[in-house]
């Protein structure tokens, strides 16, 4: 796997294209409405994080958006990276692609000196703790303005805290 960071005021429109419709494999909500996720939720300065087979076809096969968040731990704010969409082509799926894509993730947070945050179902926690990442504890979380009552998980910080704000959905 060739792994390429692109900065979303770079991206191609079939870069765009490829992300929706490996996104379109978990969230079946129509390549348009990918699109118009992307557009809507991606800032100029995040960055898609993009894995293609070693041949000449460059077609995607894993994905991450890495973006920049400002995230408020027990009223200290800290300059982060939340990664979101995380998603390998279905037949990759129990090939360690995923953990492949997860490690190269935590690669560009490390280079970035910042902490990592992701926002996880039940069932991925075991997952990402293979991958390096703890679940956080706290008493209160709001996410892009709404309470959030799910797992957050934490990469190059401390596992626990009182509050967490985190200001945009990613």
């Amino acid at each position: 796997m060739i792994w390429k960071t692109v900065k979303n005021t770079d991206l191609s429109v079939v870069e765009e294209l490829q992300i929706a419709e490996l996104k379109n494999q978990y969230w079946p909500y129509g390549i348009a409405s990918q699109i118009r996720w992307m557009k809507d939720n991606i800032q100029k300065n995040d960055v898609h994080l993009m894995g293609e087979e070693i041949d000449s076809s460059a077609i995607l096969k894993a994905y991450i958006t890495l973006s920049d968040l400002n995230i408020v731990v027990d009223g200290k704010s800290n300059s982060s990276i939340g990664i979101g969409g995380v998603c390998v082509d279905a037949a990759l799926q129990h090939t360690g692609v995923g953990k492949q894509l997860m490690e190269a993730a935590n690669r560009y947070i490390e280079t970035q000196r910042k902490m990592g945050v992701l926002l996880c179902k039940n069932n991925l926690i075991g997952f990402y703790k293979k991958c390096g990442w703890k679940q956080l504890s706290f008493q209160t979380a709001v996410v892009a303005g709404f309470k959030y009552k799910y797992n957050i998980m934490s990469f190059n910080s401390d596992c626990s805290c009182s509050e967490i704000t985190i200001d945009r959905n990613f």
